[in-house]
């Protein structure tokens, strides 16, 4: 097969794979039989949750929740008139004002 310098397919060649934006079938699979996994077993998930330790409980919610919850990022930006920081975080805010974002 023929291709460009840049390591594309030349005109005229099909290249195999998928096409721009659709879906990887496996992943979608894989996915779907996860989703099937968690649904069949809630019961069980949910004994097993409770026998935990409150620590583990916690943990175990903090991680299910990096998988499911998307990821909230504050948004820091520099005001040029006055040089302040403004954060849009109110956490975010709290801790500049009280120095606790410095590592010592």
């Amino acid at each position: 097969m023929k291709r460009n310098n840049d390591g594309t397919f030349a005109v005229g060649n099909k290249g195999g794979g998928r096409k721009k934006g659709s879906r990887n079938r496996a992943t979608a699979d894989v996915r779907e039989f996860f989703n099937e996994l968690i649904l069949g077993n809630q019961d069980q998930i949910r004994k097993d949750f409770e026998q935990l330790e409150p620590k583990e409980r916690i943990r175990f919610m903090i991680e299910l929740a990096k998988i499911v919850l998307p990821a909230l990022q504050s948004i820091h930006y520099e005001d040029l008139s006055s040089g302040a920081v403004k954060v849009a975080d109110p956490f975010a805010q709290m801790r500049l004002n009280h120095g606790l974002d410095k590592v010592e």
